[in-house]
């Protein structure tokens, strides 16, 4: 024990050595950064309204030139760096795609992905054959006649990608970030 003890204070009389060379200490020209490195701090302040004081309304302090100055797309419900983000990488995605449509001589993944993709846009196939591919969904869907006949519908069809009007999840407890618990909640209508 004697010797444990010993050791635990060798350590701490190295660990407190200064030894080490102070910032102070230091020549002023080392200290000094480069003239041409830009400080870039990842926050736009171009979209920001400094005419506007930051107790009297921070939001528009903060988005005042930005929300003046920017129009919302007619076609998306909100516009702001995540949706262009988005967007960008959809039209990314789609290049990709189409790129591997147009590609001869394809294995694999690669070969999937076409294949998909160019039953999905055989416009002339798909209004060929109409509803045909839905029929039997429908049959089924006439068929149901009782609350329990709809419940075992959408059980049955879920693991196909239908989504009835809940739905359910495993995910983090909000309370408990130690367990993962069941969510149970309101999807859609299909």
């Amino acid at each position: 024990m004697k010797k444990l003890i010993l050791l635990m204070v060798c350590t701490l009389i190295a660990a407190c050595d200064q030894s080490t060379k102070r910032m102070s200490d230091m020549p002023a020209q080392a200290m000094d950064a480069p003239e041409n490195i830009q400080r870039i701090s990842g926050i736009d302040l171009e979209g920001m309204n400094a005419d506007i004081r930051p107790q009297d309304d921070f939001y528009e302090y903060a988005n005042g030139k930005w929300i003046a100055a920017t129009e919302i797309p007619a076609e998306e419900i909100g516009w702001g760096s995540y949706m262009t983000l988005r967007k960008a990488s959809l039209e990314q995605s789609k290049a990709i795609v189409e790129g591997l449509a147009e590609s001869a001589g394809l294995e694999g993944e690669e070969k999937k992905i076409s294949d998909f993709y160019k039953a999905w846009m055989d416009e002339a196939l798909v209004n060929e054959k109409g509803a045909e591919p839905l029929a039997m969904n429908l049959k089924k869907i006439e068929a149901l006649t009782s609350h329990d006949d709809i419940i075992s519908y959408f059980g049955s069809e879920n693991p196909n990608g239908l989504d009835g009007p809940f739905n359910f999840y495993v995910g983090q407890d909000d309370k408990d970030s130690t367990r993962y618990i069941v969510f149970f909640v309101q999807s859609g209508l299909g």
